[in-house]
């Protein structure tokens, strides 16, 4: 945690559409389906994947030089069934971890849900929200429908 900073109180958004989520096992997939909503990625029941949403990350502003903080990340899915899981998020900034979600298990109408950071750390490389996924092996496919994901920044200020 950075001394010394304070967070400004009016952050900003950049979001991502669901068509740019990136598949680190394609070879796990089933079907992927890109459209005007985002998404649909049917897993092969049985095998975990993990999917990244790289976010276009401003990493210092003309505001003095400043470069930027997370406060937290946004995610909207839908899965088909209890049987396919979002069990975990990771908020990266390059290679270097500023927040994970361990365990939180996700399936269903899941809709719009937020993620906070606590580590106030400048960014220096880029946003990757990574989502760890496990599709079961019911007999309903397993299903998952990203519409987007997006990062909430904000200028720290020295007191």
């Amino acid at each position: 945690m950075m001394t010394n900073f304070h967070m400004m109180p009016d952050p900003f958004w950049i979001t991502s559409h669901g068509t740019a989520m990136q598949i680190e096992r394609p070879q796990d997939i089933q079907l992927v389906k890109r459209a005007g909503w985002g998404i649909k990625v049917v897993g092969k029941p049985g095998t975990y994947n993990v999917f990244h949403f790289p976010i276009p990350t401003p990493i210092m502003t003309n505001e003095g030089g400043f470069k930027l903080c997370v406060n937290g990340v946004m995610l909207q899915f839908t899965t088909s069934s209890d049987d396919a899981i979002v069990q975990s998020i990771f908020i990266n900034d390059g290679a270097v971890l500023l927040e994970d979600y361990k365990d939180v298990n996700l399936s269903g109408n899941v809709g719009y849900k937020s993620f906070y950071v606590d580590s106030y750390a400048p960014l220096k490389l880029g946003i990757d929200i990574v989502i760890h996924v496990k599709f079961g092996t019911e007999a309903q496919e397993p299903t998952m429908i990203f519409e987007a994901a997006g990062c909430s920044f904000t200028f720290p200020y020295s007191l």
